[in-house]
């Protein structure tokens, strides 16, 4: 799931030819720096990656 995310705020943030505000390719850089953060959590821990994968899970359940 943090495979996808960063995939996403790459492309937001790389982005060149759309009509993005540049405060929005800077909030996802922030997003990234965040996302690595927390994979190197995952690295460490095996039961935060068991966490992660269960809040994600069940915040994708309610929503959708």
């Amino acid at each position: 799931m943090l495979e996808s995310l960063e995939q996403c705020m790459v492309a937001v943030r790389d982005q060149t030819k759309g009509r993005l505000p540049n405060s929005i390719r800077v909030a996802a850089q922030a997003s990234l720096l965040l996302i690595d953060k927390y994979f190197s959590f995952t690295d460490e821990c095996e039961v935060y990656q068991i966490a992660i994968g269960t809040s994600i899970t069940f915040y994708n359940h309610i929503l959708y």
